[in-house]
């Protein structure tokens, strides 16, 4: 924030100035620039492609751009002939339209006429031409500033192209710019005319208006009605103005100063007037600058002052009234920042303590005196300031309370504490207890409240307040048009009311990490800002959802923070997790959206409840039930281990999750504990692409093709080489390359890239396939297997390989013909499951299996003491070769539980998802149809919609339904 001060050649006209200036400024920022370019296919090999640019991507606001479009073939040579038309928005015109293509180049002059465009938006050109199509998004530059009030001496200064004396309502600078502004003062004086002074983003200060004693920096005294750049000027970070002279604070802490010089105001050791910018003498490491009446004051980095020039009210603060024309020290340090107004310097120190010195003699020093004082002297009161303001005749303390307190001339209500009497010691400001910010002008104040108002008091002779009068106030006002003003800075001495216009408003939706529940209340907020972190307060905003949402409320207003907040309810239960759902809130004419991902769950949940994590309180939940989990990614797969039943899901993300029973550990998280209702991550896994569970253990199949196993490992099957529980995942050894995994009862085998197959763990049926009955707690490779191609390993000791020729190989335990080779006798090495081809899939459960075949149907051996083989009885005997489950022809998936079997059948003509089919045991209501009677044909499962996947646990009594998105 600057300040400019004017200078007073003669000191009894300056001590209360009479022409005023608000000077308002605001953080800029200017959008990304998108240049998009587009190329539309074609059925033809020849079709051109078009690229469009300006200088720099930027287009004035008010004025010429010279605009190129570039074509080339599809070789990227470029093209000669043809013509290019350019069009753009409503209020552009270009010169020529239609420009012929030459050497790949077509150019034309563009030119705009919206002078109050917005600077930092976008203007979009659009080029065409046979065959292609392009666009390209030019930033506007302009200016982003506004003068109202007086309109100096001569009349034009304020730099609006306006000749009248008084300019009402504002108006937008004339001059547009190259670079936003991002500060401006002025200066004015009765017999010298006024000036002002605008600092661009990027370090360069322009100017307009009276030029008697160079104030210009432009080398003359000539004066000028239209805005010019200070040549040669660049890297100015600060300005200020006095009433003829202007400083300029550089990046490198350096300070130049150009105008009159008649009290050594330039501080060049002289006191010959400089018409350019000259460097002020023995200042380094500035950081901040003001000045007022004919003297200057400088903040440096180290906290110290530097002061000179007119020193006739002891202004200087060395305790003399004798003027310098080079820097001196005030005594000061530990100095957060300096303001001087009339003919007073005001120095915040970091201790929250003011400083006031120079002249005093309408209560300006605060010190409950009226006198000059030639000292920095202390503020009556004053110990928590966090910011400083000065008018021309008049101080302003904002305390860290948000309490402002004002002092010295109160002649029009500068002071703004609802009279006119002059105060000498701090008094309240009325209705401004809340203040975030303060500046001052020669007569007037501006503070912004934390509510995000603005309000002002003091002089209004020109009309200063905006109110559309021109009544001096003396109790602080709400100010009417200032949604777009970012922030007010401060130039007692200028001659015209400039206000820095802000970013356009923006309204930004969020949630919690920006994401939403399928079903249940979402707490939502909207912010509102007006100009760059300038919340706007009472804003009203409007909520809107999709379709079937519910928003409580679906309007609110926003706090002092710019917050409005309300409630979401998707009422979608079923939105797929990691979908993402938009929520948009309008205000002050802006809408603003967030996409909110969805989390839920896309899985329902039938059979024994002990460990499905659904809603459910009882063991049985004969129909399907989502899961109430919810994940923060989709589910990909489940996995239900036998017996000491426990769930996994992995999640599309690659992590793992787990629930139910814990005796051995198989939940993985390092604890023993039972967990029936409570899904959590398996710590350190990730990148996990496949999962399965055994009874009392688990494995995970890692991206890179390692595994890791946790849980009960009695009998060696977390083949990590050791003999014990283990409640986190450990590596199985000497596995890098797996492609697939599958857990037996009390054993483990992996499928390698090379199409053969691992085992480990319990082996007294032969079901490690080795040759042996020998347990083993390391991999061994199952023999004479090779080109495998699926595995899937069976809950009651028995395994299963697919090769590439459709048949299958079995071995471990066959007591009850589970191996479908036509016996009841175990098997140590895989032998052939007799008169089943063309398999697809293999689903074994606990003594018997299923194999879908590519015709569509399901073949099935082993017991079927519940009517798990779908044939329509049920038999105690073994069926030891296979036979085909019953009406069912064009299944696409099976799964198979402890003792029943699943299957999606293909949809009818039309449908997009499959039918559920379920047979054999129920006593649970793993099947899903609302009953625990048990079927011995396949019976339809209902309640369950969009189902891409049945994931039965093998030797469980629980099924999980996965769900399609959407």
């Amino acid at each position: 924030m600057t300040e400019t001060l004017a200078p007073a050649d003669d000191a009894a006209s300056s001590a209360r100035l009479s022409r005023r200036t608000v000077l308002a400024g605001s953080a800029w920022a200017v959008p990304a620039i998108v240049v998009t370019t587009a190329t539309p296919a074609f059925a033809a090999s020849t079709a051109p492609t078009l690229a469009v640019t300006a200088p720099n991507m930027q287009t004035v606001a008010a004025g010429t751009t010279p605009v190129t479009a570039t074509a080339t073939d599809n070789t990227g040579q470029p093209l000669t002939g043809g013509v290019v038309t350019f069009s753009g928005p409503a209020g552009t015109s270009f010169s020529p339209q239609n420009a012929t293509i030459t050497n790949g180049v077509a150019t034309t002059t563009l030119t705009t006429t919206n002078t109050w465009a917005t600077p930092g938006s976008t203007l979009t050109v659009t080029a065409s031409t046979t065959g292609a199509t392009t666009t390209a998004a030019l930033t506007m530059l302009g200016a982003n500033a506004r003068a109202g009030g007086y309109n100096g001496n001569p009349a034009g200064s304020a730099g609006t192209g306006q000749t009248g004396t008084t300019i009402r309502p504002p108006a937008q600078l004339s001059q547009v710019f190259p670079s936003p502004i991002v500060a401006l003062s002025g200066g004015s004086h009765p017999f010298a005319g006024s000036f002002s002074v605008a600092l661009l983003q990027d370090g360069t200060v322009w100017t307009i208006g009276s030029n008697v004693y160079g104030a210009l920096g432009d080398g003359t005294t000539t004066s000028r009605a239209t805005w010019a750049r200070v040549p040669s000027l660049t890297g100015v970070t600060r300005v200020a103005c006095t009433l003829n002279s202007v400083y300029a604070v550089l990046n490198d802490g350096r300070v130049l100063a150009w105008g009159y010089n008649g009290s050594g105001q330039i501080g060049d050791g002289t006191n010959i007037d400089r018409s350019i910018p000259t460097a002020v003498g023995g200042i380094t490491g500035a950081v901040e600058i003001s000045a007022t009446g004919g003297s200057a004051i400088a903040l440096l980095s180290t906290g110290e002052v530097r002061t000179w020039g007119y020193n006739g009210y002891g202004q200087l603060g060395n305790g003399t009234t004798t003027s310098s024309n080079i820097p001196i020290s005030p005594g000061l340090t530990g100095v957060a920042q300096v303001r001087a107004g009339g003919n007073t310097c005001y120095a915040l120190l970091s201790n929250g303590q003011v400083r006031a010195w120079g002249y005093g003699r309408d209560g300006q020093i605060g010190n409950a005196a009226s006198t000059d004082v030639a000292v920095p002297t202390a503020v009556s009161g004053i110990t928590t300031a966090t910011q400083i303001s000065a008018g021309s005749n008049t101080g302003f303390a904002l305390l860290s309370t948000g309490e402002l307190r004002g002092w010295g001339y109160n002649g029009t209500g500068s002071v703004g504490d609802g009279t006119t009497t002059n105060r000498n010691s701090p008094t309240p400001v009325v209705g401004a207890a809340d203040a975030v910010s303060i500046v001052s002008t020669v007569g007037s104040s501006f503070a912004q409240l934390a509510t995000g108002e603005y309000k002002g008091w003091g002089s209004n002779q020109y009309g200063e307040l905006n109110d559309g009068t021109t009544i001096n106030r003396a109790t602080p006002i709400t100010l009417p048009g200032t949604d777009d003003i970012a922030s007010f800075q401060a130039a007692p001495n200028g001659g015209a009311v400039l206000t820095l216009r802000g970013a356009a408003p923006a309204v930004s939706v969020t949630s919690a990490n920006q994401q939403i529940t399928a079903a249940g209340d979402t707490p939502v907020t909207a912010t509102v800002v007006n100009g760059p972190n300038q919340p706007a307060a009472r804003k009203t905003v409007a909520f809107t959802g999709p379709n079937g949402a519910t928003l409580t409320p679906a309007s609110a207003t926003t706090d002092t923070a710019g917050v409005a907040s309300t409630v979401v309810n998707l009422n979608d239960t079923w939105a797929t997790p990691g979908s993402t759902r938009t929520i948009t809130a309008a205000a002050n004419g802006t809408t603003g959206t967030a996409a909110l991902t969805v989390l839920g769950a896309n899985a329902y949940g039938i059979g024994n409840g002990l460990a499905l994590g659904t809603p459910a309180t009882t063991s049985t939940v004969p129909t399907p039930t989502q899961l109430k989990q919810v994940f923060p990614s989709p589910i990909a797969s489940l996995a239900v281990g036998w017996s000491t039943v426990f769930s996994l899901a992995l999640l599309e993300d690659g992590t793992v999750w787990s629930i139910g029973n814990n005796q051995n550990g198989q939940l993985g998280d390092g604890t023993t504990t039972n967990r029936p209702t409570v899904w959590a991550r398996v710590a350190g896994l990730s990148n996990v692409t496949q999962i399965s569970a055994g009874q009392g253990f688990a494995m995970a199949l890692l991206a890179s093709g390692e595994i890791r196993s946790w849980g009960r490992n009695d009998r060696g099957q977390l083949g990590n080489g050791t003999i014990g529980d283990t409640p986190t995942p450990v590596a199985v050894t000497g596995i890098t390359t797996a492609v697939s995994v599958s857990c037996g009862i009390t054993s483990g085998y992996a499928l390698l890239a090379d199409g053969t197959v691992r085992s480990w763990g319990r082996n007294d049926n032969g079901q490690l396939g080795n040759g042996s009955t020998v347990d083993t707690s390391t991999p061994v490779q199952v023999s004479g297997l090779a080109g495998v191609t699926l595995i899937a390993a069976a809950n009651g000791e028995a395994c299963f390989a697919l090769l590439p020729d459709g048949t299958l190989r079995s071995w471990g335990r066959n007591n009850l013909g589970q191996l479908g080779d036509g016996t009841t006798t175990d098997k140590s090495t895989p032998v052939s499951v007799v008169g089943v081809t063309g398999v697809t899939q293999i689903a074994p459960g606990d003594t018997f299996c299923l194999a879908l075949t590519s015709a569509g149907t399901i073949r099935a051996w082993g017991s079927n003491a519940t009517g798990q083989l779908g044939i329509g009885t049920t038999s105690t005997a073994a069926t030891t070769t296979a036979v085909t489950v019953s009406g069912i022809t064009t299944a696409t998936q099976i799964s198979a539980g402890l003792q029943s079997g699943y299957a999606i059948v293909s949809p009818n003509s039309g449908g997009q998802y499959g039918t559920l089919r379920s047979w054999g045991a129920n006593s649970w209501g793993q099947l899903g149809d609302g009953t625990t009677t048990q079927r011995t044909t396949p019976i339809a499962i209902g309640g369950a919609s969009s189902v891409t996947a049945i994931l039965a646990g093998n030797g469980a009594t629980a099924a999980y339904l996965l769900r399609a998105p959407r």
